[in-house]
């Protein structure tokens, strides 16, 4: 049994840009990119890409070229799927990333794995650092919890939600990362058009085959080139907050 697998949840049914984790960026697909960059992450020892069961046929083949396996469930039921995922492919901790952020930090990942295996924390992430760099890293007991007590419809589409949402009730861990990397004002996920175009400018600037973007150098051309920056800044982010009030309104 693998120690720590990293758990993809992608789709290509995305309302605000279909097809998202298939989009080129220099030459290969966005998922590829993701994939890439977890693996190279100290201490992950597999990426599992679980995606939807009406999509798992186009997405094998991208998978295994990158190196990861795949595993397909539920596409309404997000955290059903990374269950089912994390069933299928045991590990002592699991790494939760989505299929919209190709610029996870590897090194400040490394790190929350690190703090994880201390036995402390039922999860650990990171603080101040620019939308879509950041992961989730928690013990594989946890989504036994999760998937039994997260019921609500947000619950089941965003993995972690109870936790944040019950956090009294859970040991959470947000390291500090240093300065070089504190820049929570940069959009650096991919929900739309805009972050799309910010992303091929990022990587036809920063990318080398076979070299991981370093986020510092991200936030170093984006602090330069701040027009560059302001490609996605009108851009508002999604929330599970969004959805608990949509529901208690309902």
């Amino acid at each position: 049994m693998d120690e720590v697998i990293a758990i993809v949840q992608a789709r290509m049914q995305s309302s605000r840009l279909p097809d998202k984790i298939l989009a080129d960026l220099k030459g290969k697909p966005l998922i590829a990119h993701i994939i890439e960059r977890l693996k190279a992450s100290k201490g992950v020892d597999r990426v599992v890409l679980a995606v939807p069961e009406s999509e798992a046929v186009y997405l094998a083949a991208v998978a295994a070229e990158a190196g990861a396996e795949i595993h397909s469930g539920s596409c309404d039921d997000v955290l059903g799927r990374f269950y089912s995922a994390a069933r299928n492919f045991p590990a002592a901790y699991h790494v939760r990333a989505t299929g919209d952020n190709p610029l996870i930090d590897t090194r400040m990942l490394a790190r929350c794995i690190k703090e994880c295996k201390s036995g402390l924390w039922d999860m650990v992430s990171c603080k101040n650092m620019p939308l879509g760099t950041n992961t989730e890293v928690f013990p594989a007991g946890l989504l036994d919890y999760l998937s039994s007590f997260g019921r609500l419809s947000y619950h089941r589409e965003h993995v972690t939600t109870y936790v944040y949402e019950h956090e009294d009730e859970f040991r959470v861990r947000r390291l500090t990362p240093p300065r070089k990397l504190q820049a929570p004002q940069y959009r650096l996920t991919v929900d739309t058009p805009e972050d799309l175009s910010l992303m091929h400018i990022i990587y036809n600037n920063l990318y080398k085959a076979g070299k991981i973007i370093a986020l510092e150098d991200v936030i170093r051309f984006l602090h330069k080139n701040p027009e560059i920056a302001r490609i996605n800044s009108h851009v508002t982010q999604r929330s599970w907050k969004d959805e608990k009030a949509a529901t208690a309104v309902a």
